[in-house]
C-alpha cells in the first residue's frame, strides 16, 4: 500500500463502518491551478495520525450509501470491534461474517472492507494507533524479543476473537481478557485527562502480553505474501489517481491488459462493489471533503469531481 513506513499498529473497534474519508484524511493545504483553488483529493489508504502520540479514538455509524467500510488499506493493524449489527468482512481473500461482540484485527497492508448486513443499525467504535505510542528503545529487551517480530510481520495478530457469552464459565481466560482490553482502550481514548498516554501504553503493552502468553500471535511462513496481486493493487491506485475524470471499464481493462468480464469479476472480488461503485464513492467522498472546506457551489463541486449531471450528483450526495 504504502512504502517507506515507522511501522505503526492501528486498534480499530467498531460497530459497522470504519474509514469514512473525513477521519483518515490530514487537513487539506489548498493549491491554486487553473485560478481555482483546489483541494488535495481524498487518500483512502492513509491513516494521518499525531506523530507525538499516534493514537486515535472515534466512533462512526452505518451509512447507507457506502460501504460499511470502505476498501483500503494501510500499513498500520485495525482491531474492529463491532458494537452494533452484523457486518460482512473481508480481508484479502478470506469473508468473515461478524456480530455484535466480535472483533476483527487487519493486519499490515492486508486490503480489506466491510459490508453491513443489517443496514442502518450498526454502529462501530475504533482506536488507531502506533506501536511507537509504547517509547520502546530499539536495544531494550522487550523490543528485540516481542516487538521486533511484531513490526517486521514475522508474527501476524489473530483475525478474529469472536464474542463470548458472560455467563458461560468455560470461557478462556484470554478470550475475556482480550475482550476486556480491548473495551477498556477505547474507554481510555474516548476522553481527555492526566496520565491519559500512560493509561494507554499499559493497556497495549496488557493486550500484546497475553497474545504472547497464550501463543495466539501467527507465525508468518517463508513464503508468505499477500492475496492480493500487485495487479489488483495497481488498479486501485490508477482509479485513486484518476477518479475525478472520465473512466470506463473498457479502458481501464484494455489498459490492464484483462476482459472486460474479468475486470468486472477481478475487481468486484477485490472491492466488494463494482468500478462504477467504486469510482462513484471516492467521488461522493472528494466532494464532502470540498464542501466542508471550500465554499464552492454544490454544482461546481459535482463537476469538479466527476459528475457530469448536478443533479445526478445532488441525489447521490
Amino acid at each position: 500500500m504504502y512504502t517507506n513506513y515507522c511501522y505503526p499498529i492501528v486498534f480499530v473497534l467498531y460497530s459497522i463502518h470504519i474509514f469514512d474519508s473525513s477521519t483518515i484524511i490530514a487537513k487539506s493545504i489548498t493549491i491554486l491551478f487553473g485560478g481555482q483553488f483546489m483541494i488535495p483529493k481524498p487518500q483512502h489508504q492513509k491513516v494521518m495520525l499525531d506523530p507525538v502520540f499516534p493514537f486515535e479514538c472515534e466512533e462512526i455509524h452505518a451509512d447507507v450509501h457506502n460501504n460499511l467500510i470502505f476498501c483500503h488499506w494501510h500499513p498500520y493493524i485495525e482491531i474492529i470491534y463491532i458494537e452494533q449489527g452484523t457486518v460482512k468482512m473481508r480481508l484479502d481473500n478470506q469473508t468473515y461474517q461478524l456480530s455484535e461482540g466480535d472483533i476483527c484485527i487487519v493486519n499490515p497492508n492486508q486490503v480489506h472492507y466491510g459490508v453491513s448486513e443489517s443496514g442502518l443499525n450498526c454502529s462501530v467504535k475504533y482506536i488507531v494507533l502506533s506501536y511507537d505510542i509504547l517509547g520502546l528503545n530499539s536495544n531494550s529487551i522487550s523490543h528485540k524479543k516481542y516487538l521486533e517480530s511484531l513490526i517486521d510481520s514475522r508474527l501476524l495478530l489473530p483475525s478474529i476473537i469472536p464474542h463470548f457469552d458472560k455467563r458461560k464459565h468455560d470461557t478462556p481466560i484470554w478470550h475475556s481478557e482480550c475482550h476486556s482490553i480491548i473495551r477498556m482502550l477505547l474507554q481510555l481514548g474516548s476522553k481527555d485527562y492526566e496520565g491519559k498516554e500512560l493509561a494507554i501504553q499499559g493497556a497495549l503493552l496488557m493486550l500484546l502480553s497475553i497474545l504472547y502468553q497464550y501463543d495466539l500471535l501467527i507465525e508468518t511462513p517463508s513464503t508468505h505474501s499477500s492475496a492480493v496481486s500487485d495487479r489488483e493493487l495497481a488498479i486501485l491506485h490508477y482509479i485513486e489517481s484518476h477518479f475525478t475524470e472520465s473512466i470506463k471499464v473498457p479502458f481501464l481493462a484494455s489498459k490492464f491488459m484483462v476482459s472486460e468480464d474479468y475486470f468486472y469479476k477481478l475487481f468486484k472480488q477485490s472491492t466488494g462493489v463494482t468500478p462504477v461503485r467504486y469510482i462513484q464513492q471516492l467521488r461522493i467522498s472528494y466532494a464532502k471533503q470540498l464542501l466542508r472546506t471550500t465554499s464552492l457551489s454544490v454544482s461546481s463541486i459535482g463537476y469538479q469531481v466527476g459528475f457530469d449531471s448536478s443533479s445526478y450528483f445532488a441525489k447521490n450526495l
